[in-house]
């Protein structure tokens, strides 16, 4: 899942898009927070979630959740570019994912 900033009718909303193998959900709603999680997959989720690591999809649920490859692979370069322990982390990353 992820949710992107969209413009309607001026004023700034976000489109979430809710994806399985099977079937594709989307919504159009103001916030970019937890409540639109609970609104659309409700308390009782527990599938995985694969995502981008952003703040309200660890606050939404404790079970398993994969994040993106895109993502984990800049957080894995942002960090190798600071730290030289991290850059066979990187490159282990960048020949598995």
């Amino acid at each position: 899942m992820d949710e992107t900033e969209v413009v309607v009718q001026g004023k700034k909303h976000w489109i979430w898009a809710f994806t399985t193998p099977a079937e594709t959900f989307v919504v159009i709603r103001k916030s970019r927070g937890t409540k639109v999680l609970i609104e659309v997959l409700t308390r009782r989720f527990k599938g995985m979630i694969v995502c981008d690591g952003w703040k309200p999809y660890a606050k939404f649920t404790n079970r398993i959740r994969a994040y993106a490859r895109a993502h984990l692979l800049r957080e894995s370069k942002d960090l190798a570019e600071k730290i030289a322990e991290a850059v066979p982390l990187h490159r282990a990353l960048g020949e598995t994912l």
